[in-house]
C-alpha cells in the first residue's frame, strides 16, 4: 500500500510539473481579470509559469489585481492592459497594443462579461449586452488571429454559463441589434456557437477553442440581478462556489492540450426522452460526434440533470428549477467531500443549437459585418 501511495504521489507531482512546463514562457491574456473567476484564473496560470496579461476595463483595478497576484506569488509575470469590451475602438486599441509587443499568444481567455438590466445600444447600434458579452470578445479574438496562429498549438477559452441552455437565437442579426434578443442567456449561447464555428475555421491552423460552464459561482456577475438582494443574496453566499472553485473548469480548458483525450459526459448521446426514430437518433449522434464542440463543466453541472434534459415545452419551463437544484448541491457536496464527489471536470453536451451549422455560420458572418471584419480569414 505504501508503494502504491508513493507511486500515486509521484504521478501527481509529475503531472503538476508537466503543466508548469507547458505554461512556462507562454503568453496568456485573461479578460475581466481584476476580480472573480478572471482573477483566480490569471493567478493560477501565472503560478504555473505563464506570462499573464490582465485585460481589464479599469487599469486601476487591474493594478490592484496585480498586487494581489504578486502577494500570492512574488515572482509572477503579470502586466495590466486596458480593455473595455463595451467599446469596439477600445478592443481595437488593445489588439494594436498587444501586437506591438511582438509576442505569440498561446492562450486567450474570454472571461469578462456583464449581466445588464438596461436595454441600451452602443454607438454602432449593437445591444450593450451583446456587445460586451459577445461582439467584443468575438472582435478581440478575430483581431488576434495572427498571434494565436504564431503561438500554435494555442487555445481560445470562452467562458459561457449554465444560462446558455435557456438561450435561443433564431436570427443572428436580431440577436446583435435588438437588446431584448441580446439578453444574457442568449449571449452565453452565442459564446458556445462562436466556439463551434471558431473550431471549424481555425483548428486547421493549430488554434483550438473551448467553452466553459463554470457552474454556480458567487461573483460580481450577479450584482444587477435578484441574487444581489436578500433573501436570494443569502442563498447565493451560502450555496454558490467561491470564484477560486469556479475557475477550475476554466483553468482545465486553458491547460488541456489541444485535441488531448479527455473525459466526456454524455456529449454524443441522443436527447433523453427523444421519441424520434432510431435512424434520426443515429443521425443526431453522428452530428454530435463530428461537431467540434468542446464545452467543459464540473460536478453537478456535468450531470444528466443539467446536460440531458429532453426537448419539450414542459422541460423548458422546468429548466430554471432544475438548474437551481444543481446549484444548491454542487458546491456544498464538493466542499463537504473534499472534491471526492462532484470534483471532476468533463466535456459535456451543449444546448442543441450548437449543432446547427447554418446558425453558427450566420452568427459568425453577422458579427464580422458589424465588427467591420471580413467573414473569412484567408
Amino acid at each position: 500500500m505504501a508503494s502504491s501511495s508513493s507511486s500515486s504521489g509521484e504521478k501527481g507531482h509529475s503531472s503538476a510539473q508537466q503543466q508548469q512546463q507547458q505554461l512556462r514562457g507562454k503568453t496568456v491574456i485573461v479578460t475581466g481579470s481584476n476580480c472573480g473567476i478572471g482573477l483566480e484564473t490569471a493567478a493560477e496560470l501565472a503560478r504555473r509559469g505563464a506570462s499573464v496579461i490582465l485585460a481589464c476595463r479599469s487599469v486601476e483595478r487591474a493594478n490592484d489585481a496585480m498586487e494581489e497576484i504578486h502577494r500570492r506569488q512574488a515572482d509572477a509575470d503579470v502586466m495590466a492592459m486596458k480593455l473595455d469590451l463595451g467599446s469596439q475602438s477600445s478592443v481595437r486599441e488593445f489588439a494594436k497594443s498587444f501586437k506591438a509587443l511582438r509576442k505569440p499568444l498561446h492562450v486567450l481567455v474570454n472571461n469578462a462579461g456583464a449581466n445588464f438590466r438596461s436595454e441600451s445600444r452602443t454607438e454602432g447600434g449593437v445591444g450593450i449586452s451583446a456587445q460586451v458579452n459577445f461582439l467584443g470578445p468575438y472582435t478581440l479574438t478575430r483581431l488576434l488571429r495572427d498571434e494565436l496562429v504564431a503561438g500554435a498549438p494555442s487555445k481560445v477559452v470562452n467562458v459561457s454559463s449554465i444560462m446558455h441552455r435557456m438561450g435561443s437565437i433564431r436570427d443572428a442579426r436580431a440577436f446583435l441589434r435588438e437588446p431584448k434578443q441580446g439578453r444574457y442567456d442568449n449571449c452565453k449561447l452565442g459564446n458556445v456557437l462562436f466556439t463551434v464555428e471558431l473550431n471549424k475555421r481555425w483548428n486547421k491552423d493549430g488554434v483550438e477553442a473551448a467553452a466553459v460552464d463554470p457552474g454556480a459561482v458567487n461573483s460580481n456577475i450577479w450584482r444587477n440581478s435578484a441574487f444581489s438582494r436578500p433573501p436570494l443574496k443569502w442563498g447565493l453566499q451560502l450555496l454558490f462556489a467561491p470564484p477560486s472553485d469556479g475557475a477550475s473548469a476554466v483553468i482545465h480548458a486553458a491547460t488541456t492540450c489541444p485535441s488531448e483525450p479527455h473525459q466526456r459526459a454524455h456529449a454524443a448521446e441522443p436527447r433523453p426522452g427523444d421519441s424520434s426514430s432510431d435512424e434520426d437518433q443515429d443521425y443526431r449522434r453522428n452530428v454530435a460526434e463530428n461537431t467540434p464542440v468542446r464545452l467543459f463543466a464540473e460536478g453537478a453541472f456535468a450531470s444528466k440533470l443539467v446536460t440531458g434534459l429532453p426537448s419539450s415545452k414542459w422541460m423548458s419551463a422546468a429548466q430554471p428549477a432544475l438548474y437551481l437544484a444543481a446549484a444548491a448541491v454542487d458546491w456544498p457536496v464538493r466542499m463537504v467531500t473534499g472534491k471526492r464527489v462532484f470534483g471532476k471536470v468533463y466535456e459535456v453536451q451543449p444546448n442543441p443549437a450548437a449543432y446547427d451549422a447554418s446558425l453558427t455560420a450566420s452568427l459568425w458572418e453577422c458579427a464580422a459585418e458589424m465588427a467591420g471584419l471580413p467573414p473569412n480569414d484567408e
